[in-house]
């Protein structure tokens, strides 16, 4: 059986990046929902939630990928709760402001693809270290 590469694949270059970039956010968002405020510590499962979808422009966007769009969420919001997106709306507008919220939602429809998927991958490997 030929193998196939998934997006989480760590084989892939996308899926390393992936794995990457989830457990900087997790990190960076202490393991808490920004959502409802569950924890890791209470037994949730925590994601890496994205305020802007990305399926509707691909892995391949830019915004897959700005940890402005992405936070720690449980399994519960990001999931079942569809990304609780108002309370994120809220979030980025406190942790960043309305300019950048405005911005990621001019965003959602825009196609910017990664270009140096390599380049991106040691970013992240940078910040994980400085965290």
């Amino acid at each position: 059986m030929r193998y196939k590469a998934t997006a989480t694949d760590p084989k892939n270059k996308k899926g390393k990046l992936w794995n990457l970039v989830r457990e900087y956010i997790l990190k960076r968002d202490d393991y808490r929902c920004v959502t409802c405020d569950r924890s890791r510590d209470q037994g949730n499962i925590m994601q890496g939630g994205h305020f802007q979808p990305v399926g509707l422009v691909g892995s391949n966007n830019t915004l897959s990928w700005d940890e402005r769009n992405i936070y720690a969420q449980c399994a519960y919001c990001n999931g079942i709760g569809q990304g609780q997106q108002v309370l994120m709306a809220e979030h980025i507008a406190r942790v960043h402001g309305k300019k950048v919220l405005e911005e990621l939602k001019a965003r959602r429809f825009k196609i910017d693809p990664v270009k140096d998927w390599d380049k991106l991958t040691k970013e992240y490997e940078k910040k994980m270290q400085a965290l």
